[in-house]
C-alpha cells in the first residue's frame, strides 16, 4: 500500500502558477502574470500585466488609470 497523500502539499503545489506565468526581474525577484479586463463597444477584452503581487498589480492599474498613454504599435522585437 502506498503512503497517504498530503492534501496540504497537493493544494500548495497547485496554488503555484505554471512556470510560463512566472518571470524573474533583473534582481531575481519573481514576477507573476495578472489579467486585466475591460469593456468596449459591447465586448469584453483582456490584457496581461506583470507584477510582483496582487497589491503591486492593483497599484500598477491605478497608475495606468492616471497616466496611461498610447505610444504606438509594435511591429517586432529586436534580439537583445
Amino acid at each position: 500500500m502506498s503512503d497517504p497523500m498530503s492534501l496540504d502539499a497537493a493544494r500548495s503545489a497547485r496554488e503555484q502558477p505554471d512556470p510560463e506565468y512566472v518571470r524573474r526581474d533583473d534582481f531575481g525577484r519573481p514576477m507573476f502574470c495578472f489579467i486585466l479586463e475591460y469593456e468596449m463597444d459591447g465586448g469584453t477584452w483582456a490584457a496581461e500585466l506583470w507584477a510582483y503581487s496582487m497589491v503591486d498589480a492593483k497599484a500598477r492599474v491605478d497608475a495606468m488609470k492616471e497616466s496611461l498613454v498610447l505610444r504606438g504599435q509594435l511591429f517586432g522585437r529586436s534580439p537583445a
